[in-house]
C-alpha cells in the first residue's frame, strides 16, 4: 500500500493497494466487498455513516472499473476498484470537508459526483499494473 499527500494545500490522503483475487471473482462482486468494507471503516473513522453521491461504470487505461463516491457532514470517501485480470487495483481518497455548504465544497462535492476532479483522475490513471 502507498501512501500520498497531503500537499501543502491538500488535505486529503492517497492510498492505492493491489489486490491478488482468485480469477472467480468478478468486478461486480470485488466492487460490493471493497465498498461494504470501506464504508464501514469509514464511518469507524468519522463517527458517521456515509451516504453515496456517485456509483459508475469506468474505464481506466482500458481497465473496466467501478467508481464510487460518498459523503458524510466531516469527509468525501472516493473509491476505484479496477479489474487487471487476476489482480484489482482498489484507490481510495479521504478528503476532509473543510467548511461544508461553502462554495468551495459544492464545488469539489459537484466534481465527486460528476467524476471531474483532475487530480484524482490524474492519479488513479498514472498507475500501471503489469502482468
Amino acid at each position: 500500500m502507498g501512501n500520498f499527500g497531503p500537499a501543502a494545500t491538500d488535505l486529503a490522503e492517497y492510498h492505492a493497494v493491489l489486490i491478488k483475487t482468485p480469477v472467480l471473482e468478478s468486478l461486480k462482486n470485488q466492487a460490493e466487498i471493497v465498498l461494504a468494507n470501506q464504508q464501514k471503516n469509514f464511518t469507524k473513522i468519522t463517527g458517521e455513516s456515509p451516504t453515496q453521491l456517485s456509483y459508475q461504470a469506468i474505464a481506466i487505461n482500458g481497465n473496466h472499473g467501478v467508481y464510487a463516491a460518498y459523503e458524510n457532514s466531516k469527509a468525501y470517501l472516493v473509491e476505484f476498484i479496477i479489474d487487471h485480470g487476476s489482480k484489482f487495483a482498489h484507490f481510495e481518497i479521504a478528503i476532509p470537508r473543510r467548511i461544508p455548504g461553502s462554495e468551495y465544497d459544492q464545488e469539489l462535492r459537484q466534481a465527486l459526483v460528476m467524476r471531474e476532479w483532475s487530480r484524482i483522475n490524474d492519479f488513479v490513471s498514472s498507475f500501471k499494473v503489469l502482468p
